[in-house]
């Protein structure tokens, strides 16, 4: 029978993925978090140890009993049949063998807790920090930026799926030792045996594989079908909504064909299959745990019938391999349950590995940048431009601007040169609304403002505005004190927009980008004043609309889409593509939007089960 070099060649290299996967996390839980992992393994040994010496104890009281041995009691002999004593002090050493081991099993499970919610924080925390470092990080396949609901996964989701990983594996790494050490007074009591019991165990891998293989299917699956189940969902409850009958509580036709439906039914369906892996790997064990318990008392019952002794070995035997498939059971159901989750796991190492490689990077900003057009450019583009001091360009891309997606942005637009992307977020300054205030700052250091600049500067920059009048309600005067989060929130966005230009205009960076829906708000004096002092800068303006060519005295247009400039030209050269690119930009927006969506329903689907 040939074997198939797809299959054989898929195995390996799942095989050396989970390998890597299982490394890097070893590497994290064991080094990183070591004292934890320490105090876990520690306390979980010492719990089983525990057991072990009370079920020891309770052996050799037994055959003392058996045996009607005498034995020497504080310094008095007595008949082990007829000694209360006796029985009191063996009573109180399993009693106490127990309840240590109750304790110390019960101090690793709220360390393994523990560790498990700091490691989640930690992946959170990490996903964060790469995400808002301005590189262009983890490009999803279709070269757009992430939006809200893949971040959200990779945040909070996928970090969860970490957590909840770390809790199993630490939790895996008693039974495999137990396994081990179990293995090893398998061999020294009856090695032939011992190796037909492995053998076994090696074919059993196969089942396990298959398992773990559906139970990764299985969380793909849910992955898929969870948008449309949560889509259904709301479709039935907004139906409810304008339901004419009041009072009514029975159930209809429809109600009950509701979970039949294509979406709610896949969805369920996709998730047994998913938690029945576990069920399925529990039930693999057990056939291989009869059948080599079987194996066991036939082989070493012969032998003991034939030769007329053994019976003690045959004990010390069974409870031996107890201990080591009970270990080995426990080992390749925590596997199986890893697997369930392994396309988070991989979704997100993916993105690790994608961002700290360019993450580490701050060159010095270049004197120049280069643009380049794709070859299917729209009609009249030019092939390529260069950004220098004093550049202003108008970028339209269904991009919005922010920290998470500037990376995007600029790989979009410079990304062709090597290095250059990494140079210009050295020296880069946005100015968005999402402009952060952090609290244990002053004001005037977290938004960037000069050292003595205060809040009657501010208000005499927009002086005859709306603007000024918010800046006066909500900005204290001292800019040298902090400001809480609450209150911060409390601004109006327009107020930080006003914030970040004012403080673009006074930091020494290249490259300013400015996002063009809330540049269009400020008055039209306080906007030109602001940008005259940006005339030394790179100035990129980010629109998602084409109306906006001409409004800020620009000398290039440039449109890009799905990560690739697709047109260089002059404001008058857009204004005579400006119905192609409005399409382009109707389509990318409602595809990104669409996508936004998605991700959010998605969400809650991945967090429902323990």
């Amino acid at each position: 029978m040939k074997s198939n070099p797809g299959t054989l060649a898929e195995f390996v290299s799942r095989a050396a993925r989970y390998m890597r996967l299982l490394r890097s996390l070893t590497v994290e839980l064991l080094w990183r978090f070591r004292v934890n992992s320490i105090l876990i393994l520690a306390t979980g040994m010492g719990g089983l140890m525990c057991q072990i010496a009370a079920i020891g104890v309770a052996v050799v009281y037994a055959q003392m009993l058996e045996h009607g041995r005498v034995v020497t009691l504080l310094g008095r002999q007595v008949e082990a049949r007829s000694s209360v004593g006796l029985l009191a002090v063996c009573g109180a050493g399993v009693l106490v063998a127990l309840l240590l081991s109750a304790y110390l099993t019960y101090v690793s499970g709220v360390q393994t807790i523990r560790l498990r919610r700091r490691y989640q924080v930690f992946c959170s925390q990490r996903a964060l920090r790469l995400l808002a470092s301005g590189f262009p990080v983890w490009p999803p396949p279709d070269k757009r930026q992430a939006n809200l609901g893949e971040i959200m996964k990779l945040v909070r989701g996928d970090a969860a799926f970490h957590g909840r990983v770390a809790q199993m594996f630490i939790q895996a790494i008693v039974p495999a030792v137990t396994s081990i050490l179990a293995v090893g007074a398998l061999f020294y009591l009856e090695w032939l045996s011992t190796l037909v019991v492995l053998l076994a165990t090696l074919v059993s891998t196969v089942f396990h594989y298959r398992t773990s293989v559906a139970a990764a299917q299985g969380s793909r699956l849910m992955e898929q079908h969870a948008p449309q189940a949560s889509r259904v969902y709301r479709e039935r409850i907004n139906a409810l909504r304008g339901s004419t009958v009041v009072g009514d509580t029975e159930l209809t036709a429809s109600d009950e064909a509701f979970f039949q439906s294509g979406g709610v039914r896949a969805f369920l369906d996709a998730r047994d299959r998913r938690m029945r892996a576990t069920e399925s790997s529990k039930l693999v064990s057990n056939i291989f745990f009869a059948v080599i318990v079987f194996v066991v008392l036939l082989g070493l019952g012969m032998s003991i019938i034939f030769e007329g002794r053994g019976w003690g070995r045959l004990i010390v035997y069974l409870l031996a391999l107890r201990y080591g498939l009970v270990g080995l059971r426990s080992l390749t159901s925590t596997i199986t349950s890893i697997n369930r989750f392994y396309p988070q796991l991989r979704r997100y190492r993916d993105f690790i590995e994608m961002s700290a490689t360019r993450s580490g990077v701050r060159p010095e900003p270049l004197e120049a940048y280069q643009v380049r057009a794709t070859a299917d450019a729209l009609g009249g583009s030019e092939e390529s431009a260069t950004f220098t001091a004093g550049s202003r360009v108008l970028l339209i891309c269904p991009t919005e601007l922010d920290r998470y997606t500037v990376g995007f942005i600029l790989d979009s637009l410079i990304g062709a040169s090597v290095g250059s992307v990494a140079a210009a977020t050295s020296s880069l300054w946005l100015v968005t609304a999402w402009l952060a205030c952090d609290p244990s700052l002053p004001i005037g250091t977290a938004v960037g403002l000069p050292a003595k600049m205060r809040r009657r500067d501010i208000e005499q920059l927009l002086e005859g505005t709306t603007l000024a009048e918010k800046v006066t309600a909500q900005l204290p005067d001292d800019f040298a004190k902090p400001m809480d989060s609450q209150a911060w929130a409390r601004v109006d966005p327009m107020v930080r927009y006003a914030l970040a230009l004012v403080a673009a205009a006074h930091v020494d960076r290249q490259w300013v980008l400015l996002d063009e829906a809330r540049l269009r708000a400020v008055p039209a004096n306080v906007r030109e004043q602001l940008l005259r002092r940006l005339a030394d800068r790179i100035v990129v303006i980010v629109s998602r609309s084409a109306a906006a060519v001409g409004q800020y005295s620009e000398s290039m247009v440039i449109v890009a889409d799905r990560g690739q400039v697709i047109g260089i030209g002059s404001p008058a050269w857009l204004e005579c593509h400006r119905a192609d690119v409005e399409a382009l930009l109707g389509e990318a927006l409602g595809v990104d939007e669409s996508r936004a969506t998605n991700g959010d329903e998605q969400e809650d689907a991945e967090l429902d089960d323990e």
